[in-house]
């Protein structure tokens, strides 16, 4: 029975923490391109 909720359950966890990792690549991304421009406006 256990086995039955475990191969139910994980490919939804490796979805959710899939989205989650590409979120904070974006994010990051994001983060880094606007240092980029703060940088190139103060000089």
């Amino acid at each position: 029975m256990e086995a039955i909720i475990w191969y139910s359950v994980w490919p939804v966890v490796i979805y959710v923490s899939w989205k989650f990792v590409m979120l904070n690549i974006k994010h990051f991304s994001k983060m880094e391109r606007l240092e980029e421009l703060e940088k190139s406006v103060k000089n």
